[in-house]
């Protein structure tokens, strides 16, 4: 089954595919703190975004966010569609796309992300694993 991006089911299977990865585990072992990812459409009513609880290697919880969700996250990631696309698919570097400004952060530093480097590149390996064929 493919899940749509950036939805309940999504998100969960994302969490599935972190929680089951060793290489994620050990490259995010000294992580500690929330995301939020935020999908920005040019129509509001199409955005959409997923919250993940992540420490120490582990995402302790994987949903649709909240708008308290989105106040509390330690980080704050807004894209364009296209953006999560490329990088959901393996067509962009997620630290690539941080230094070049396609990702948005309202809430964090990408000083602090950045520091992260490892833990970042396998939390998008981990979603490029989810079936999401139709994202082309």
């Amino acid at each position: 089954m493919t899940a749509e991006m950036f939805t309940e089911p999504w998100a969960r299977a994302w969490a599935e595919e972190l929680n089951g990865s060793e290489a994620y585990r050990t490259a995010a072992k000294d992580w500690h703190g929330s995301v939020c990812f935020k999908l920005r459409d040019r129509d509001r009513s199409k955005e959409k975004s997923i919250f993940l609880d992540l420490e120490e290697g582990h995402c302790r919880s994987a949903r649709s966010a909240s708008e308290e969700d989105q106040r509390s996250a330690t980080f704050v990631l807004t894209a364009r569609e296209r953006v999560w696309q490329k990088l959901v698919v393996g067509r962009s570097d997620p630290l690539v796309v941080l230094m070049t400004g396609q990702i948005r952060f309202e809430r964090g530093r990408l000083i602090d992300f950045a520091g992260q480097g490892k833990a970042a590149q396998e939390l998008m390996r981990a979603a490029q694993r989810i079936d999401s064929s139709d994202l082309g």
